[in-house]
């Protein structure tokens, strides 16, 4: 079979990121999943997003390539600097991500019956619920994250902060996280009910979910995660301080052109292609188990 059965309206297609279950029960079990998910893609992912941050926002790192960022890292600070500002994320992590993922099942399930589950007109089938689900899926995880991800980058950047400014790039990072949850939800949604066979391959159908699915969302909105990791550092390219995020971009396209946007892409997509092929393993195999329950 290839669908999961609901109480009400059309059944969810097998493969889906939310099961049959109430709104309720998806919430709990997305939750818990989503604490497993934070916690392994950290764990695998950390050195990558280390290099990340450093060659977009700290002075030295802002020519060169990955493999000379790691050598620079390792001879200054030794294989520890590549997990520096490890527990801000990894809290935050676990947070988000359970956060991120229950902020979407739970008001998606709610909405099955209702006018939210009719399909969007020519898009092939998807349903109002899926962005409405995106989007509170980002607003969620922006509150959460913006806080631990500014300590995170400060930390990996040999900078300090003031709790005043824990949410400093707030606005950066829900553009950042909407473009990310929505395109990814979206993706999702399309892969489960078009490509079932490949969605659903053992280990390898979590790998495209969380590896290659996400990873591609994460291409799509890559610029603002760029400019966030600046204003968050307090650093633009020309060395200023608490530029905004507008002259942040003019900055960074006048001086590298729309390639310098897409600073630090290459540890990025090593960082999501691991982590959240990971995380969505133990994610998939979790969410199985509470679903024998």
């Amino acid at each position: 079979s290839t669908t999961m059965s609901g109480a009400n309206g059309k059944a969810e297609a097998k493969g889906s990121i939310v099961g049959g279950g109430s709104a309720m029960r998806e919430f709990m079990t997305a939750q818990a999943c989503g604490v497993a998910y934070g916690a392994s893609y950290t764990l695998v992912s950390h050195p990558f997003d280390t290099i990340k941050t450093k060659m977009q926002a700290q002075a030295g790192f802002s020519s060169g390539g990955t493999m000379s960022a790691i050598r620079t890292v390792m001879a200054k600070e030794g294989f520890g600097g590549l997990w520096k500002g490890l527990w801000p994320p990894m809290v935050g992590s676990i947070l988000s991500r359970s956060v991120c993922f229950s902020a979407y099942a739970g008001p998606y399930a709610a909405m099955k019956g209702t006018p939210m589950e009719q399909e969007i007109p020519g898009t092939g089938g998807l349903q109002w619920r899926v962005l409405a689900g995106g989007l509170t899926s980002a607003l969620a995880r922006t509150v959460f994250e913006t806080p631990l991800e500014l300590i995170k980058v400060r930390k990996q950047t040999g900078q300090t902060f003031r709790w005043n400014e824990l949410f400093k790039g707030s606005a950066t990072t829900f553009l950042r996280t909407w473009g990310l949850m929505g395109s990814f939800f979206v993706m999702l949604d399309y892969s489960a009910r078009y490509i079932p066979e490949v969605i659903n391959a053992p280990l390898a159908g979590p790998f495209f979910k969380g590896g290659v699915i996400a990873t591609a969302a994460w291409w799509l909105c890559w610029p603002f995660e760029t400019i966030k990791s600046q204003v968050q550092a307090a650093q633009s390219v020309k060395g200023q301080a608490d530029v905004g995020w507008m002259k942040l971009a003019r900055d960074i396209i006048h001086e590298k052109g729309i390639v310098g946007l897409y600073r630090g892409i290459a540890p990025g997509t090593y960082r999501s292609l691991l982590g959240n092929g990971v995380g969505m393993l133990i994610f998939t195999k979790l969410q199985e188990e509470l679903n024998k329950i």
